[in-house]
């Protein structure tokens, strides 16, 4: 994804929203025994099986801390997904979000429901070592658009995604296109591309490193907002996944930083 926002200027805010766009869009969508998604930014080609199905509960807390505006944003994300095949996942993803900005103007806080996501993901070819999957999507605009909670519009998205399997590691590629039909002036027209890299350590433990890039929603400001991921992932059983992760921005149009944390129950 996505979403999917921060304390700042709504100039700054519209300059990293792809960013939180992609996460919010982004669930959790690996096998129950390994390779959870979240923290990361970066969608994996896995799929859940049939009849599996998987609640995952996410916390971000990011903050940005410039010249003219500072501010944090948490958000609360529950995905629920299913496997209605053993390579077709559906999901369901419901985002909430608490924000504050402090600027010239003054404060500004808003907190709610953001735009909920609705998706398939089809992992459409694969061999002993490369797996790639298509998910299409939605978002609802359920959230308050003039409060910097949705977008306003029906969001349609399309991502293709590649996994190739190297022993203990594993690699992600995302690429995307949003049509970010909005209400707020946003460029309409998004990209997004990322990339993980995630090791497993033994039957219970994955450390991962994850870099991505969005659009910029400002249609005055070209650069890409830019962050990276590092998290690691702890299988408590093997139905359920505990993570902690830190995301820093690579530009000045990113967040600072963001300290996340989830977890992920399959069943």
């Amino acid at each position: 994804m996505s979403g999917n926002g921060l304390f700042v200027d709504s100039r700054q805010l519209h300059a990293y929203a792809p960013t939180l766009l992609v996460s919010i869009t982004a669930a959790a969508l690996s096998t129950p025994a390994a390779w959870a998604a979240h923290p990361l930014i970066t969608e994996d080609a896995y799929t859940l099986g049939a009849g599996v199905a998987q609640l995952e509960l996410g916390f971000e807390h990011a903050r940005l801390d410039q010249a003219d505006a500072h501010g944090w944003t948490n958000e609360t994300r529950m995905t629920l997904s299913y496997g209605v095949r053993e390579n077709v996942d559906l999901l369901l993803g419901t985002p909430y979000l608490d924000t504050r900005e402090l600027s010239a103007d003054g404060i500004e806080h808003a907190r709610g429901l953001a735009d909920v996501s609705l998706e398939v993901k089809w992992r459409l070819w694969e061999n002993d070592s490369l797996k790639v999957a298509v998910k299409p999507g939605v978002t609802i605009p359920s959230g308050n658009f003039r409060e910097g909670l949705g977008t306003g519009r029906v969001v349609p998205s399309v991502f293709l995604v590649s996994t190739w399997e190297l022993g203990a590691w594993i690699w992600n590629v995302h690429v995307g296109y949003l049509r970010n039909e909005n209400q707020l002036d946003e460029r309409r027209d998004l990209l997004h591309l990322s990339s993980s890299v995630v090791y497993q350590m033994g039957p219970r433990i994955q450390w991962a490193l994850d870099v991505s890039a969005d659009s910029n929603v400002d249609v005055d400001n070209g650069q890409f907002p830019a962050v990276v991921v590092a998290a690691a992932i702890y299988s408590l059983t093997e139905s359920l996944d505990l993570d902690l992760g830190v995301k820093a921005g690579l530009n000045g149009v990113a967040e600072d930083y963001a300290l996340l944390a989830g977890a992920t129950l399959s069943w």
